[in-house]
C-alpha cells in the first residue's frame, strides 16, 4: 500500500518537485526494504518510508490504483492494501503503455525496470499467499465501472481510462 502511494503521488496530476522527492526515496527504500531479515533497523526504515509516501499523496492525492481499490476492496472483502498490491504491476503497465516514462521512475529508486519489480511483487505475493480476486466475489458491469470513474481519486490519475481499460485492468487481477 505504501509503494503504491508513492508511485501514484509521483505520477499523480496534482504532483509537484517536493512529491517526486519524497515519492521517488519512499519507493525505494521499501523496494530494498522488502529484502529484508526482519531486523528492528530494517523496518524502521520501511516504517519512515510508508511515513514519507503518506506525506507525498497527502500533498498530490492518488489516483487509478486507489479508485478501483476503494471501489472492488469492499464488494470482495479483501482489504485495501491487499487489492492495491495486485493492482501495482497491471496499472504501471497501463500507464507505460500509455508513455508515462515508468523506466525512468524506476530507475530513481535503483530498480532496474519493471520486469525486476514484477518479479519481485511477485515474489511477495506467493510467498504471503496473496492470491488473485476470486471471479466469484466481483461481478464487472457498467455501475461497477462508473463507480471506479466516481472515485475522488480517479480524478488525480494521469491517465484516465476508458471502460474498457479499466475491464482489462480488473481481469488481470482475477482468477
Amino acid at each position: 500500500d505504501a509503494y503504491s502511494h508513492g508511485f501514484e503521488s509521483y505520477f499523480s496530476r496534482m504532483t509537484n518537485e517536493f512529491s517526486k522527492i519524497l515519492s521517488t526515496a519512499a519507493c525505494g527504500d521499501i523496494y530494498f526494504s522488502l529484502d529484508s531479515d526482519g531486523s528492528s533497523h530494517d523496518i524502521e526504515k520501511l516504517l519512515y518510508s510508508s511515513y514519507l509516501a503518506g506525506l507525498a499523496q497527502s500533498v498530490t492525492s492518488v489516483g487509478l490504483i486507489h479508485a478501483i481499490s476503494h471501489t472492488i476492496s469492499p464488494i470482495c472483502k479483501i482489504s485495501h492494501g491487499y487489492i492495491n498490491s495486485l493492482l501495482i504491476i497491471p496499472v504501471m503497465k497501463f500507464y507505460k503503455d500509455k508513455d508515462l516514462d515508468i523506466d525512468s521512475f524506476l530507475k530513481k529508486q535503483g530498480i532496474d525496470g519493471l520486469n525486476h519489480l514484477e518479479e519481485k511483487i511477485g515474489s511477495l505475493l506467493k510467498s504471503n499467499n496473496i492470491v488473485m480476486v476470486d471471479k466469484n466475489s466481483l461481478t464487472i458491469n457498467d455501475d461497477l465501472i462508473q463507480d471506479i470513474k466516481n472515485d475522488i481519486c480517479f480524478k488525480t490519475s494521469p491517465v484516465l481510462p476508458n471502460s474498457e481499460e479499466i475491464i482489462k485492468i480488473l481481469e488481470s487481477i482475477i482468477e
